[in-house]
């Protein structure tokens, strides 16, 4: 039963990567004739980020403003792509394989989860095609770090619900060495110890205890080690994120406020849309907590703080990338899986519109658009 959960995860994300394929290709045929030649299909995915993770792959973090990007990713390509050059096509067609793969990981670890909580394959597939509806999951196909993000987090978490407390800390690591997000895994992780032992804190847990507690600070502390040594500032990559990209830390009531007055001034299109993806988050896991463990009740909140805690205080979209952010909030698609099982038709309308806007919104990528 497991080989064939597992089969029918994978056989869900290569239909995606067709998919993907087909539309880039479609995309580019539709151009005017002359707007394209044959490697566009690839190099129309070298865009926004991407440019930063296969420059950095390349030539270090030659700049303060190159430091806001985490190295797990950019260190795979340039380990991985090593032998094919160090050219811009062949780094981003080693970037899109690594992501791509990472997708196919978290579609497997999310399989896994659905069936271990709820008993089956045919929860685990309803979770997972809610996944592969949701619009931004095309950066799951990107040369971005979601999707390695993503199946980190979700196989740390899959871990730590088996008892596999050292392979979770080791995973959580290197989570946050991929995305600042990492810290959203400490609490989850712990909760499972404490669960799993009866909350009580023996003494030859201590090591274990203190093994998930450190695993992600750990990680930030060799970052801050090394941006010392490389720029003299240790949170040069917090830094680099307000001065250049006008991330500034604000508590949620002022990021309430400057949301509310962009509305109303009539800034209101990307950042409709992405308040209006952080508020259906919020609410699907209020409405589904109850039956959710409390540790994806823990993980799923604190990406929702995450993507509201630093806004960019410089642009009218202040939540400028927060749905892409929620991409990693597996288990709100675990509840829309439950919630699907007995109302195809809530089936049917989230799949159809979802993998609709997802269209959209890799066209808008692929052009360079303000979906990134």
């Amino acid at each position: 039963m497991r080989r064939l959960l597992l089969l029918h995860a994978a056989g869900l994300w290569a239909a995606t990567r067709v998919a993907f394929a087909v539309l880039t290709v479609g995309w580019l045929l539709a151009l005017p004739e002359g707007r394209h030649v044959s490697h566009d299909a690839l190099r129309s995915w070298l865009q926004w980020d991407t440019g930063w993770y296969i420059v950095i792959s390349r030539s270090g973090y030659f700049s303060t403003q190159s430091a806001g990007f985490f190295p797990l990713y950019p260190l795979l390509i340039a380990v991985l792509g090593a032998p094919f050059g160090t050219g811009d096509l062949a780094r981003l067609m080693v970037g899109l394989a690594i992501s791509n793969l990472a997708a196919l990981g978290a579609f497997l670890a999310i399989a896994l989860i659905a069936s271990q909580e709820d008993g089956g394959e045919l929860p685990a597939g309803r979770s997972l095609r809610m996944l592969a509806a949701y619009p931004f999951a095309v950066f799951l196909a990107a040369a971005y770090t979601d999707a390695l993000f993503l199946a980190l987090a979700a196989f740390a978490i899959y871990f730590a619900r088996r008892g596999g407390f050292r392979r979770a800390a080791g995973l959580a690591f290197l989570a946050a060495l991929a995305r600042p997000t990492g810290v959203v895994l400490i609490l989850p992780l712990l909760w499972e110890l404490g669960r799993r032992h009866g909350w009580r804190l023996r003494r030859h847990l201590l090591p274990t205890a203190l093994l998930l507690a450190a695993a992600v600070p750990l990680a930030y502390a060799v970052l801050a080690a090394y941006f010392l040594y490389r720029f003299g500032d240790p949170l040069q990559f917090l830094h680099s994120q307000e001065r250049y990209w006008g991330h500034t830390p604000e508590p949620p009531w002022v990021t309430v406020s400057l949301v509310l007055t962009n509305i109303v001034r009539g800034h209101s299109g990307l950042l409709l849309l992405e308040a209006g993806t952080w508020l259906a988050f919020a609410a699907v896991l209020a409405l589904g907590a109850r039956r959710l463990p409390v540790s994806f009740t823990l993980y799923t909140a604190g990406l929702l703080v995450a993507a509201i805690a630093a806004p960019i205080v410089t642009t009218p979209d202040v939540l400028y990338s927060a749905g892409r952010y929620l991409t990693a909030a597996f288990p709100v698609f675990l509840v829309l899986g439950r919630w699907t099982e007995t109302r195809p038709w809530l089936d049917l309308g989230i799949t159809a519109s979802g993998f609709m806007l997802e269209g959209l919104f890799t066209v808008s990528f692929l052009s360079g658009g303000d979906i990134h």
